[in-house]
């Protein structure tokens, strides 16, 4: 009997307390989207849905230098909802002019570390774009690119 309950209990338990999977996505950026993203954001993951928020739990960038030019100028990059202030405490910061002026191959990565207080309709059923903080300028060769890597959670509401 005692196995019975105790067996109950934890099918009841497992199904209310139901832990999210982790879930990962790999989206490649060309150099023509670089040159945009100050205007043109990238999604990296879609809108889950109503009721639901995509908590990006740790990223990877990886710059791709080509060998022949690089960006002249570049700002900070940055994971988030695509209608948040961008200076909000939230995932995914990379300082763009170390990153993408250089003339080599490199990675940033980090976690979520954020503490970030915003309205409900900002986050509910919201994408996570990639943005940066001002314009990407050079490589007119267009042969660098950017590979993000996202690890990341869907909560139900």
């Amino acid at each position: 009997m005692f196995k019975s309950i105790l067996s109950l209990l934890m099918l009841c338990s497992a199904s209310v307390f139901a832990v999210p999977s982790f879930l990962d996505v790999e989206v490649h950026v060309t150099s023509a989207e670089l040159k945009t993203l100050y205007t043109t954001p990238v999604e990296i993951i879609a809108a889950q849905g109503a009721g639901k928020i995509i908590q990006v739990c740790s990223y990877e960038y990886r710059y791709n230098y080509a060998g022949n030019d690089v960006f002249t100028s570049a700002g900070i990059l940055k994971l988030t909802p695509p209608n948040w202030p961008f200076n909000s405490d939230f995932e995914g910061y990379a300082n763009g002019t170390s990153l993408l002026k250089s003339p080599e191959s490199r990675y940033a990565s980090g976690k979520n570390a954020g503490q970030y207080v915003i309205s409900a309709s900002s986050y509910e059923d919201q994408p996570i774009v990639l943005r940066t903080s001002g314009p990407i300028l050079g490589n007119p060769s267009d042969d660098n690119s950017l590979d993000v890597y996202v690890v990341y959670m869907v909560l139900d509401l």
